[in-house]
């Protein structure tokens, strides 16, 4: 992903998991009032703290933005990282940290770019109750991950159900409808 968004068409690059509900107009909408000129990491940690990494020479403390709820970095942030990124570079510090790509992202972009995650809370993955999301607030949501957690069998977000669990059973399609309820037929086709 990230050497392909170093292309100059781009204002900006956001990742989403294939598991994801991205609520475009929403996202648009967030991303149109920033200036992608100017160096942003949007996303949402999913742990309490920051996280440290003891596999470099010195203890490093940072966040990141959890990839199970997606993520979005800017045009000028992206121009920052491409020389740690290209020809494999990316792999290679991930491989070097021992870290999943998103806390290896995290690394680059807090720690050796120095450039602080911007929190939204409009990003959600499935580490958290996402049946505790008030419905008003729904539509101004950026993504939701599917998936369970341990203690919570089937974690979805709390919509009236528009489709029947085997048809839709991360209920994406069920919260499209909520969403943009006069598209939905058009939606299930």
């Amino acid at each position: 992903m990230l050497d392909v968004e170093m292309h100059n068409c781009y204002r900006w690059a956001c990742h989403f998991d294939d598991d994801n509900y991205v609520n475009i107009a929403e996202l648009v909408r967030v991303l149109k009032k920033l200036d992608p000129k100017l160096d942003w990491y949007l996303g949402r940690p999913s742990t309490m703290g920051p996280i440290g990494v003891d596999s470099t020479p010195e203890k490093v403390t940072f966040w990141f933005a959890t990839g199970g709820a997606g993520f979005c970095l800017s045009k000028s942030l992206l121009g920052k990282m491409s020389s740690y990124v290209r020809n494999g570079g990316f792999e290679e510090l991930g491989e070097l940290l021992r870290l999943p790509d998103d806390v290896s992202l995290g690394y680059l972009i807090e720690h050796l770019l120095q450039v602080k995650l911007t929190v939204l809370d409009k990003f959600h993955s499935h580490l958290e109750d996402l049946d505790e999301i008030n419905k008003n607030d729904i539509h101004k949501q950026i993504s939701f991950s599917a998936g369970g957690r341990p203690q919570i069998a089937k974690n979805v977000v709390s919509v009236p159900e528009e489709y029947i669990v085997e048809d839709d059973p991360q209920r994406f399609r069920s919260l499209h409808c909520f969403i943009y309820g006069k598209h939905c037929q058009r939606f299930a086709q």
